[in-house]
């Protein structure tokens, strides 16, 4: 499983590293930081689409009380997400922000699922895992979603 080729103490791009491409076209994993969520680390399939990444996780940094951010609602609740490109379209229509939308259409996620990273003693959030499926046409479905819940679970106790 994926968790075994993990160092003991993972970072949040060794996490990133190992989902893409073997699980993933994209992976992101958010923490927070004050009253908001950040970006930690992320990676895409295409290195092409590292710049609109890199734009992406530059201008979105949701407050946690967002109600319209998918990442912030799953570090709220602690309840996993799977998104369809028909719900994504939906959201993307929501960013205001030009460079959060333009980012958001140029990377083409069709597929996201998005797992909160829960710390052991607590079974709290301790931050957000999302991936998704975009440039290669794969596609995912509850199944990965609970995959991705157990990854949360395992690599969310052992994150640095």
């Amino acid at each position: 499983m994926l968790v075994a080729t993990l160092p003991d103490r993972p970072s949040a791009w060794d996490i990133v590293d190992a989902l893409v491409p073997a699980w993933a076209d994209l992976a992101m994993v958010s923490m927070p930081d004050q009253d908001r969520l950040t970006v930690a680390a992320f990676a895409h399939i295409d290195p092409l689409q590292m710049k609109a990444l890199w734009e992406f996780q530059q201008a979105h940094t949701p407050r946690i009380d967002d109600p319209h951010s998918a990442m912030a609602r799953v570090f709220r609740t602690g309840l996993p997400l799977l998104m369809t490109p028909d719900e994504l379209r939906a959201m993307e229509e929501k960013f205001t922000n030009p460079v959060i939308r333009g980012a958001v259409r140029v990377l083409g996620p069709r597929t996201t699922l998005i797992a909160p990273l829960l710390e052991q003693t607590t079974e709290s959030p301790c931050g957000v895992l999302l991936t998704a499926m975009s440039t290669s046409g794969r596609r995912v479905d509850a199944d990965d979603l609970q995959t991705l819940i157990e990854l949360g679970r395992l690599i969310g106790a052992r994150l640095k």
